[in-house]
């Protein structure tokens, strides 16, 4: 529940990140997709725990390297499932702002007319006249508003997807998982695989902000 609540927060963050860019700032989208990872992406406790227990036929709380692969595959699947979910319902939420805005844009402004064209003329104060303005200018970019922000938040399903498509990338965080964590025997407890994936999303706005170029022997760009 607490990563959606980021995550709409970071939805409307976008709108402001856009209005802040500036000409040749390469890096913008490289930030902006680490902070949708850290913020929009993890996983829920419940989300490891269902993965976990459909590939533990025995509950023993260990898995080998198979077993893994399922385990974050499915994982995957929940997270997907859950981010199209949660990107159906901002988008209509953003379809019940834009109508809203459109309302209050007429109303405004025919308030605003009324007083100006009555006879005699009344008095119309600054900020309702710039109320109505500002209302107008919304009415008129709202679909484009709408439109950005309804791609924001299917960035984390288009994202999720390809993770789970690159299994050559999977089997290698499971064998560095195991490598790292695991026993004599090869196998990993679910406390150390729900760590391990939990790490990707929380240096993902690190890695991506630190390492400017590809290395494979910096110390801020290896995975811990």
């Amino acid at each position: 529940q607490g990563s959606r609540v980021h995550c709409r927060r970071a939805t409307g963050d976008a709108m402001g990140s856009a209005s802040s860019y500036t000409d040749g700032d390469k890096t913008s989208l490289v930030r902006g997709l680490g902070a949708s990872i850290h913020d929009c992406m993890k996983p829920t406790q419940a989300q490891v725990a269902e993965a976990w227990s459909a590939h533990d036929d025995r509950g023993a709380g260990l898995l080998g390297r198979r077993e893994l692969l399922a385990v974050l595959a499915k994982l995957i699947d929940l997270q997907v499932t859950a981010a199209r979910d949660d990107a159906v319902r901002i988008k209509m939420d953003m379809a019940r702002q834009q109508a809203r805005m459109e309302r209050e844009a007429r109303a405004q402004r025919t308030e605003v007319l009324n007083a100006v064209q009555a006879t005699p003329p009344q008095t119309v104060s600054r900020d309702s006249l710039d109320r109505a303005v500002a209302l107008a200018m919304g009415s008129g970019a709202g679909p484009v508003m709408a439109g950005i922000m309804a791609g924001y938040v299917d960035i984390p399903v288009t994202s999720l997807s390809k993770m789970k498509a690159d299994t050559e990338l999977l089997e290698a965080r499971v064998d560095l998982l195991i490598r790292n964590v695991g026993n004599t025997e090869g196998l990993v407890s679910q406390d150390a695989f729900c760590t391990h994936y939990m790490e990707f999303f929380e240096n993902a706005p690190r890695v991506l902000g630190d390492c400017n170029q590809p290395s494979l022997g910096g110390k801020d760009c290896t995975v811990q």
